[in-house]
């Protein structure tokens, strides 16, 4: 049915993965105006045609609370943030995060990871979805600060989170469409998925690096979008975009 929209219409249609206990899916249509507004009024036309058939139609699920839904994030970060982080001057980091933002947060390494670098440190922060992407905000804002003096002048930085493997293909979407959404609304982030197919039957590890690039208050915005976005697809209900730049 969806390439026979495709030839009718002449615009490119993809229907995006199903969210776990999501009634509704979103749809991305592109090409010329002409084209797309054709493909609206064909799919309008299906739904209205198969209303009766759908039982519950007007159902919604209720949007992820942000300010009771209990989340943990791993970022992973080289060494000398991680050092940064637990150095024991006064005051120290761990301590100003958990107790400004009410999180757990433990920094330590996985050597079960094959991905992840003899370098690398997991960050893990838990707590409600609003306290962490709070804390990861504190925690961006210092590397930017002292990314010159640790990485001799490095004016970028490239988070990266670790993500259950499970919700890889969520995360992307059909054709990167969902990757994409989130890309564009976070103002041109570089969102990648280091892994593959291949690696993911072989590997017996159960998270999946993806970096997260661009300029700071991009990568900003999408790191808190992907967080809410895993706890979406763990809990279901639709994902409520928010700037995160004013925070």
């Amino acid at each position: 049915q969806i390439a026979t929209l495709i030839k009718e219409s002449r615009a490119n249609i993809v229907i995006n993965q199903p969210i776990y206990k999501m009634t509704f899916r979103t749809v991305s249509i592109s090409g010329r105006p002409a084209n797309i507004a054709d493909a609206i009024m064909n799919i309008q036309q299906i739904m209205e045609d198969r209303y009766n058939e759908v039982s519950k139609i007007e159902f919604e699920c209720k949007p992820l609370n942000v300010k009771t839904t209990q989340t943990n994030v791993k970022l992973i970060v080289d060494r000398k943030i991680a050092d940064g982080l637990t150095s024991k001057k006064q005051p120290n980091m761990i301590d100003i995060l958990q107790d400004e933002y009410s999180v757990a947060l433990k920094i330590y390494q996985d050597r079960k990871n094959r991905q992840l670098d003899h370098k690398d440190y997991i960050c893990s922060f838990q707590g409600t979805i609003e306290h962490v992407q709070a804390a990861i905000l504190e925690v961006t804002r210092k590397i930017k600060n002292d990314i010159r003096t640790i990485f001799d002048g490095k004016k970028s930085y490239t988070i990266r989170m670790l993500i259950n493997k499970v919700f890889v293909t969520k995360l992307i979407g059909a054709g990167g469409c969902m990757i994409q959404e989130i890309a564009n609304f976070s103002k041109g982030a570089s969102i990648k998925i280091m892994s593959n197919k291949h690696d993911e039957k072989k590997s017996t590890c159960h998270d999946i690096p993806v970096c997260i690039g661009g300029s700071f208050c991009s990568v900003q915005d999408a790191t808190c979008i992907i967080i809410e976005q895993m706890e979406c697809f763990k809990n279901g209900g639709p994902v409520s975009y928010i700037y995160y730049n004013a925070i």
